[in-house]
């Protein structure tokens, strides 16, 4: 998410606890329109096999990350996407992404065989590196602006946005202050 959103990459980088929200808006995609990206990260608890689905309830796209290094995360995916599905009506697009291929001679789990996975399930599978970026930008832009003309041609129902409340920013003398 960090690297998508802000295009850096911090090896200290400590590892999302609980949930990560992030905003990525784009301009001039069409006339009267703009895109604005709720981005959220949470983590799945392997310990109790936990997904979170609260978060992204009414989300459209959802993208499900594991480490093409760890084969126990790529197992974990069967689970997550059963609770997903149980407890969400649909998402529009759900796309299985292996990260990490700029370890490629560290591979524990095949192209081929999380290619077949995501497709017995429904989904779209790619491969990133949040690393060394490959694979970031353009994949998740080319997906973002896709969904969103699709959107505006009708060619998908749009979805109203039902999520926590906006947040506020207001200035004062001294700095700013963000409240929900």
């Amino acid at each position: 998410m960090t690297r998508y959103v802000e295009n850096t990459f911090s090896e200290n980088y400590l590892e999302t606890i609980s949930v990560d929200f992030r905003i990525k808006c784009f301009e001039g995609l069409h006339s009267t329109k703009r895109l604005c990206l709720q981005i959220w990260n949470n983590r799945s608890d392997e310990r109790y096999r936990y997904f979170p689905v609260d978060y992204h309830k009414n989300s459209d796209v959802l993208f499900i990350f594991f480490d093409i290094t760890n084969r126990e995360s790529f197992d974990q995916l069967n689970s997550s996407l059963q609770q997903i599905h149980h407890t969400q009506e649909h998402y529009q697009e759900i796309y299985i992404v292996g990260n990490k291929i700029d370890l490629e001679s560290k591979r524990m789990v095949g192209r081929e065989e999380a290619k077949e996975f995501a497709q017995e399930n429904g989904s779209i599978y790619i491969e990133i590196s949040a690393k060394d970026g490959t694979n970031i930008k353009e994949t998740f832009d080319e997906i973002a602006k896709s969904f969103f003309l699709r959107k505006i041609n009708d060619e998908i129902p749009l979805t109203p946005i039902k999520g926590p409340p906006p947040l506020v920013v207001s200035e004062n003398p001294r700095n700013t202050c963000i409240t929900q």
